[in-house]
């Protein structure tokens, strides 16, 4: 019997223990969580490990599948209860150890990939308020509304049972449409809801957003920095992380994209190639590499502005200001005022 060959969807994958807060989830229902996932093709003796990865392929149908079978349509929400912090790998640990809410989206920003590759976040830095956005990829595979459901839940669940603060979360945007069940969406979140939007997004006051959080502790984060770095290191079937290795060989000189491909012994273009069907470009993976790095660095208050722009290998000092700003909305010296 032929082998079916794999499409690129089956590329894209998910952090396996979704489906231990899945089996959580369908147990609560009276329904045998692992067999479902058995009957979906998951390897249920993984589920508990992070460096465990499904396709999404895979994980949109038995999202589904855990609709229909517990009759419930806030699925995502009931999952959400039943995550931990070691769910997202050491991203949980490092983002709720952060400064203040506006560091830990930042922090999932760069770090996403680790949860899921079939999204993006991005944050929309508006003059009152921080818009927390979660963009699903559009020529990637199908994603279920209760997988968005999930990781927003997740976010706010983890930061009011596990680190015991309600992150100030004013509004939420979801893109899916009305499941029927307003009320329960409502209070899970603390905050109104709008369905059928344009954009997933929580919603928080630019004040309280950089409000410190009583969980934060510099060590932990920069512990787990590091174990976020390994897995990045350790997921060699990814071009993003041998990218990202390639850049910081060739840093403090400009990382140049020939110079990268080179090392990958790949002509420009194929690594063009290879990088937009992952979703992304050599500018992008560069950016949200400089910036966690930056971060890092700052956080630290290891070297002086000029210092870093030379390790980040920019041109110069201005270059680096620019481009921060860019990334995070606000300059370097203001990003360590607002964090004092």
């Amino acid at each position: 019997m032929t082998k079916p060959r794999k499409s690129s969807a089956d590329n894209v994958t998910t952090i396996g223990t979704w489906a231990h807060a899945s089996v959580g989830a369908l147990n609560s229902y009276g329904i045998d969580g692992e067999g479902v996932c058995r009957e979906a093709g998951i390897e249920v003796a993984r589920i508990t490990d992070p460096n465990y990865r499904i396709p999404v392929s895979v994980m949109t149908p038995l999202w589904r599948r855990c609709v229909t079978l517990s009759g419930d349509t806030a699925f995502g929400l009931r999952v959400a209860e039943n995550v931990s912090l070691t769910t997202f790998h050491a991203l949980g640990f490092a983002s709720f150890a952060s400064r203040n809410f506006q560091e830990v989206a930042w922090r999932i920003m760069n770090n996403v990939s680790v949860v899921s590759e079939v999204a993006r976040v991005r944050l929309d830095m508006k003059p009152e308020e921080i818009w927390f956005c979660i963009d699903v990829l559009e020529d990637g595979p199908e994603v279920s509304d209760e997988a968005i459901d999930a990781f927003m839940g997740a976010l706010v669940y983890l930061g009011r049972q596990v680190v015991g603060v309600d992150l100030p979360v004013e509004q939420v945007q979801m893109r899916r449409p009305d499941p029927g069940q307003r009320e329960r969406y409502e209070s899970f979140f603390g905050a109104p809801l709008t369905f059928a939007s344009h954009v997933n997004a929580l919603v928080a006051p630019l004040s309280a957003a950089k409000r410190l959080m009583p969980g934060y502790n510099p060590d932990l984060v920069a512990a787990n920095e590091k174990v976020l770095d390994e897995y990045r290191a350790t997921q060699t079937r990814s071009l993003l992380a041998r990218v990202e290795s390639c850049i910081a060989d060739l840093l403090p000189e400009e990382p140049l994209q020939a110079r990268v491909a080179e090392q990958l012994n790949m002509s420009v273009r194929k690594l063009q190639r290879a990088l937009e069907k992952e979703n992304t470009s050599y500018q992008q993976v560069l950016d949200l590499y400089r910036e966690r790095k930056a971060l890092a660095m700052l956080k630290e208050n290891r070297v002086a502005m000029k210092e870093m722009a030379y390790q980040l290998g920019f041109a110069n000092q201005s270059a680096f200001t620019r481009a921060f700003k860019r990334w995070t909305g606000t300059t370097p010296r203001k990003y360590l005022t607002d964090g004092d």
